[in-house]
């Protein structure tokens, strides 16, 4: 069996704080080391159930905070930035199953951990036929078009209360419990660990379908500043809806998801 990991830093079990989470930050070494243990804790798992090959995707930040000179692990590691597919860099056919590790909730969610979609700086909301989206969902149509199920998910309940009814079968380890934007209460993390083992064992005896792709999309992407809009506007492809809103229509999804790209990269300039 051969499992694609795409990990993420903010709804990784013991970080409670933003400043854990930025590489310019004194505290970002805590972050990684709780990052590092949880990723080694989930190897250990999956070879503990003889998974033949695990890759690895860093996907947070500049995607460049793990490497092999602290890992001691059986896995093949993407780092770096710019990716084509971003969080999703490396998914393909050949893979059993998706796991998204230390994600979080959508920008804008009430209470919710370090929300955001994608970018903090840039992104107020993105809808995808008329359903706002966070990361999970955006990179499990990703996943979904290689034919790929996403298997598990971790991170805070307020990411699985966004989650809950659109990964049916798919299991879920929550980590910590949101408070605000800012605060947490920890779960600690033997026993999010331990959740680990229990809920790899129930994926690995499932079956689980990859999420349906539906024939056409429709993006909608609301930004923080009108001025972000201005920028966005130029581009072809894209019809202006108010202020600080645009859209597009496409009914190839990992063309739609460069589209996203391009257009948070050109909002950031703004």
């Amino acid at each position: 069996m051969n499992i694609y990991i795409s990990i993420d830093m903010e709804g990784i079990s013991g970080i409670s704080s933003v400043s854990q989470t930025d590489p310019n930050n004194p505290r970002y070494k805590e972050g990684l080391y709780f990052m590092k243990r949880e990723l080694e804790e989930i190897v250990k798992i999956l070879k503990n159930f003889n998974v033949r090959k695990i890759v690895v995707n860093d996907a947070h930040w500049n995607m460049d905070n793990l490497n092999f000179i602290d890992l001691d692990l059986d896995i093949e590691l993407i780092s770096g930035s710019p990716k084509m597919l971003s969080m999703m860099e490396g998914i393909n056919s050949n893979f059993d199953y998706a796991f998204f590790i230390g994600y979080h909730s959508s920008a804008n969610t009430i209470h919710g951990f370090i929300d955001h979609t994608y970018s903090s700086l840039t992104i107020s909301e993105i809808k995808i036929n008329n359903r706002r989206v966070n990361e999970a969902y955006i990179n499990g149509l990703i996943a979904s078009y290689y034919n790929v199920p996403v298997g598990l998910i971790s991170g805070d309940d307020k990411l699985f209360d966004e989650c809950k009814n659109i990964f049916l079968d798919c299991e879920f380890v929550i980590t910590k419990y949101s408070i605000s934007r800012n605060a947490v209460k920890l779960k600690n993390p033997i026993i999010v660990y331990d959740d680990y083992k229990n809920a790899i064992e129930k994926v690995l005896n499932k079956k689980i379908k990859p999420l349906e792709i539906p024939k056409e999309f429709e993006i909608e992407i609301t930004f923080r500043k009108t001025e972000m809009a201005d920028i966005v506007e130029i581009l072809p492809i894209v019809e202006r809806i108010d202020g600080n809103k645009v859209k597009f229509k496409e009914n190839d999804f990992i063309r739609a998801f460069r589209y996203i790209r391009v257009i948070i990269n050109l909002a950031r300039n703004a």
